[in-house]
């Protein structure tokens, strides 16, 4: 990918591809935390709800 000089002198074209890479990275990771929250979360009380059903 080239990159173009903006107004500014600043290489636009490469700095925004790179920061939404950046994000894009970020927001996969951050879906990946919240569904291993989610999970654990789902273990916790499928645990506890196990433990307080009578045994026949």
């Amino acid at each position: 990918m080239l990159s173009a000089l903006g107004p500014d002198g600043q290489r636009t074209t490469i700095t925004k591809f790179i920061q939404n890479r950046l994000d894009t990275e970020q927001e996969k990771t951050y879906l990946v935390r919240q569904f291993e929250l989610l999970r654990q979360q789902q273990d916790a009380t499928t645990g506890s709800t196990y433990t307080r059903r009578p045994k026949h």
